[in-house]
C-alpha cells in the first residue's frame, strides 16, 4: 500500500515543476468599435472607424494587422475596405488604430473588421451605420482637390520680368462630375507681403476620380522670393486655400556672431499698369462673365508724393513772406 502512495507522490513532484514552467499565451482581441463620418460630401462620406485592441498575458503578439471591409445593407456588395499593419503588441496593452473608408452617401453599411497575427485570425467585429443620405454635406467641401503644385520658369532674361508658370493638379475625389469652379493664384512676396501678380483658371468639370493639369502664368519681379497663394472659389465664397514657394533670391543662414541686415526693397519693381477684377454675374454660367472686368486705375497720390507736396508748399510761403518784407 505504501508503495503506490510513494510512486503517486513522486509523479506529483515531477510534474509541479513542469507546471510551474507553464506561462499562458499572449492573447490579443478587439474590445470595441468606434464609427463616425469624418468628411460629408454630396455623393460620399469618409467615414473614420477606429477599432481598439486589448492584449492580455505575459507573451507577445508579433506582425499584427487589421483588416476592414464596408458593404452595402441593401446589395451586400463590398463598398471599400482598408488594411492597415499595427505591429506588435506586449504584455497587457490597449492599442486604438484608425481607418478611413469611403463609401455611397446613401442607405446603410455594414462594416466587418478581421484582426490577424501573422497570416492567422485572431477574432472579429461588426459595426453599422445606416440613413446616410441624412447627412448633411460640407457647404464648402466642393470634392476636388488641389494636391500636387509645380513652378516652372518660362521667361529669364535679364530686360525682362521672369514669367512663372504654375501647374496645378487638380483630382475630384467624387463620385460626380465636378462643379466648375474659379482658382486664383497670387504671387505675394515674403518681406513686403505685396502682390507681384494676380491670375485666374477655371477647373472646368473634371470626371469622377480623375486627375487634370490647370496651368496659369505669373510675371514678377526677378530677385525676390514669393508664396503663391492659390484660392479656390464658388461664385462669392472661397472654398479652400493652399500654397507654394518659388525663391528668386538667394537665402542663407545668418551666424549668431554677425549683424542683422535690413534689405530696402524697390516698390518701383511691384508696380502694375492696371489691376484688374473678376466680375460676379449670377445669370452667366458658372457665375463669372466671359473674361475678367479691367478696373479704372484711379489717380492716387502715394504717401511720399503728399508729403514732398506739403513740404514744396511750405518753402513758397516762406519765400513769399519774405519777399514782402
Amino acid at each position: 500500500m505504501r508503495a503506490p502512495l510513494l510512486l503517486l507522490l513522486a509523479g506529483l513532484a515531477a510534474s509541479a515543476g513542469c507546471l510551474r514552467s507553464f506561462e499562458p499565451p499572449h492573447e490579443i482581441a478587439i474590445d470595441r468599435l468606434d464609427l463616425k463620418p469624418d468628411r460629408v460630401m454630396s455623393q460620399e462620406v469618409l467615414l473614420n472607424l477606429t477599432t481598439v485592441l486589448t492584449g492580455r498575458g505575459s507573451g507577445a503578439a508579433s506582425n499584427v494587422s487589421l483588416q476592414a471591409k464596408a458593404y452595402s445593407e441593401d446589395t451586400g456588395f463590398l463598398l471599400a475596405e482598408s488594411e492597415t499593419p499595427v505591429g506588435d503588441l506586449a504584455g497587457e496593452t490597449t492599442h486604438a488604430v484608425s481607418q478611413l473608408l469611403s463609401v455611397p452617401r446613401s442607405g446603410g453599411v455594414r462594416l466587418d473588421v478581421r484582426l490577424f497575427e501573422g497570416d492567422a485570425a485572431r477574432g472579429g467585429a461588426s459595426i453599422s451605420a445606416r440613413n446616410l443620405q441624412s447627412l448633411e454635406p460640407n457647404v464648402l467641401d466642393t470634392g476636388l482637390r488641389i494636391g500636387d503644385v509645380d513652378f516652372l520658369v518660362r521667361n529669364a532674361t535679364n530686360d525682362t520680368k521672369p514669367r512663372i508658370e504654375t501647374d496645378l493638379y487638380v483630382t475630384n475625389e467624387g463620385s460626380q462630375p465636378s462643379e466648375d469652379l474659379r482658382v486664383q493664384v497670387k504671387a505675394r512676396e515674403v518681406t513686403t507681403r505685396l502682390v507681384a501678380d494676380t491670375q485666374w483658371v477655371e477647373t472646368g468639370a473634371i470626371a469622377p476620380g480623375a486627375t487634370v493639369i490647370r496651368a496659369v502664368n505669373l510675371t514678377v519681379p526677378d530677385h525676390y522670393n514669393y508664396v503663391f497663394e492659390i484660392v479656390t472659389w464658388r461664385g462669392e465664397s472661397i472654398v479652400a486655400r493652399t500654397e507654394g514657394n518659388v525663391q528668386l533670391a538667394p537665402t542663407f543662414e545668418k551666424p549668431k556672431d554677425q549683424e542683422l541686415v535690413v534689405t530696402q526693397p524697390n516698390l518701383n519693381d511691384f508696380v502694375t499698369a492696371t489691376p484688374t477684377t473678376i466680375a460676379y454675374d449670377a445669370s452667366k454660367p458658372g457665375g463669372y462673365a466671359s473674361g475678367p472686368a479691367i478696373a479704372t486705375p484711379s489717380a492716387k497720390v502715394p504717401g511720399l508724393g503728399l508729403a514732398a507736396g506739403l513740404a514744396a508748399a511750405g518753402a513758397a510761403a516762406l519765400a513769399l513772406r519774405r519777399w514782402r518784407q
